[in-house]
């Protein structure tokens, strides 16, 4: 049967409209297929990059677990130079790379690990916040060789109390009595309270800056200037005069040479000396050798703006009589160290938030004033050491570290809240070494709190780790 010529158009047209239909579905079919597999390996690359990125935070994770482990320091930020662009490896190819960091959040005890993983070309970042006890070291909040006695007052219903944060050591005897060291509602510890410890020591000025090498050794006791050549103490008293000579003229000159203070005995007080005014002075180039800018002989007292400021270090050969120290004593922010042969006297122990204050004294440091509050708001830091005693009369309130080669006494003075003693722990950690005071003896007893991560617990009062991606 044959088609006529109209029929054949048709049969034609609809076979040509049938293949563009095909070709069009199968276009839709290899073009849906196409997406489908360039959508479905740029899920796999995120996959891969964020599994990448949860590989860095598990190792810097592990790391951080580590430093805890050995006690050692942590500085933020922490980025160990391994952890950037690390790659992953599978069966000779590399799947991907991370770069990892771990830092502080801003918020109180609390760090985050950010860890970016990439592969072909796709980037996930995955953050995860945990809580944390913080690395520190200062020197020990309250110590004495001697015996520590605190004690507040009461008047009917008024009090004045003396709060201490401890470690509280003693190489002698702690009152009130240990075995019950917050009986006592006018005087309250907070953290341990160690008595006789045998472990604690007084610092030693027997110190020699070598200049050449930039390093420091010590001396043999009585011999001042490190040079070899010292009196031995036959007599056994602590000192070496000329009664340890015997009359031999050699042993008579080095004891002059070593008699910095030129008393007739060589003793520790002249290791003291030396120690500031020659090898510190050295090697730091302080100017309180005598004769220098920030060297005074005899008593001085010093009151609000009477050291200039960016003077780091001032000796003086006598008494100190400090008048006033509250908030901002100085103009600008302020580290300063006050060294005395003798006595140092503060009336108002507070410090403001941008200053820092080291007294050492030869003898004592007496301490007296009135707890002012938020008037003078203790943000900064007063370190003492007081080769004798370390006496606290009255109120007052001090942040940093307290150290005596004799006795410790806090006494509060009238029953009034202006009285209370407040001796809070130090707020600026020395595990920098450039935030340790100059100006504190070798051998400073400190303490160290070791970096801890707090434990994930997902009680309703517990820490629980935060995971964001991004």
């Amino acid at each position: 049967m044959r088609m006529s010529g109209s029929k054949k158009g048709f049969a034609i047209i609809l076979a040509l409209a049938l293949v563009t239909i095909f070709l069009l579905i199968g276009s839709a079919i290899v073009s849906i297929s196409c997406g489908e597999i360039i959508q479905s390996r740029n899920y796999n690359d995120s996959a891969c990059a964020y599994y990448m990125a949860v590989a860095g935070a598990e190792q810097m994770y592990a790391r951080l677990r580590n430093i805890q482990a050995l006690n050692q320091t942590v500085t933020w930020p922490l980025r160990p130079s391994n952890l950037r662009n690390v790659s992953i490896q599978m069966d000779g190819s590399t799947l991907g790379t991370f770069t990892v960091t771990a830092e502080l959040t801003g918020q109180t005890d609390e760090f985050a690990i950010i860890s970016t993983g990439a592969a072909n070309g796709r980037t996930v970042t995955v953050t995860v916040k945990y809580g944390y006890s913080s690395t520190y070291t200062n020197g020990v909040p309250i110590g004495s060789i001697g015996p520590m006695n605190f004690a507040g007052r009461r008047w009917f219903i008024f009090t004045s109390r003396v709060y201490a944060d401890g470690p509280i050591e003693s190489a002698s005897t702690i009152s009130p009595s240990v075995s019950s060291p917050n009986s006592s509602p006018y005087v309250q510890f907070n953290g341990d309270v160690v008595p006789n410890m045998t472990d604690l020591s007084r610092p030693s000025f027997w110190y020699k800056y070598d200049q050449s090498t930039n390093s420091w050794s010590q001396k043999a006791v009585y011999d001042t200037n490190g040079d070899g050549q010292f009196v031995s103490d036959i007599d056994n008293n602590g000192y070496v005069d000329a009664s340890d000579c015997a009359g031999d003229p050699i042993k008579l000159a080095n004891l002059n040479i070593d008699d910095t203070n030129n008393d007739g005995r060589v003793d520790n007080k002249d290791a003291f000396i030396t120690y500031y005014t020659v090898e510190l002075n050295t090697a730091n180039n302080l100017g309180i050798n005598p004769g220098g800018a920030n060297y005074y002989s005899g008593d001085v007292n010093l009151g609000p703006y009477s050291i200039p400021t960016g003077v780091s270090m001032i000796f003086v050969d006598g008494d100190v009589n400090v008048v006033f120290n509250a908030q901002k004593w100085w103009p600008a922010a302020s580290d300063i160290a006050i060294i005395s042969t003798e006595d140092i006297t503060i009336v108002q122990p507070v410090n403001g938030s941008d200053d820092r204050m080291t007294l050492v004294a030869y003898n004592n440091i007496n301490t007296g004033g009135i707890n002012l509050g938020d008037l003078a708001d203790v943000d900064g830091n007063m370190n003492v050491y007081a080769n004798n005693n370390f006496n606290a009369i009255l109120g007052g309130s001090t942040n940093g570290s307290i150290m005596a080669g004799g006795s410790t006494n806090v006494v509060t003075g009238l029953p009034s809240f202006l009285f209370n003693r407040d001796l809070n722990q130090g707020t600026d950690s020395w595990s920098d070494p450039t935030r340790k005071p100059v100006g504190l003896p070798p051998n400073y007893p400190t303490i160290s709190r070791p970096f801890s991560i707090k434990s994930e617990n997902l009680s309703s009062t517990g820490y629980k780790p935060r995971w964001q991606k991004r």
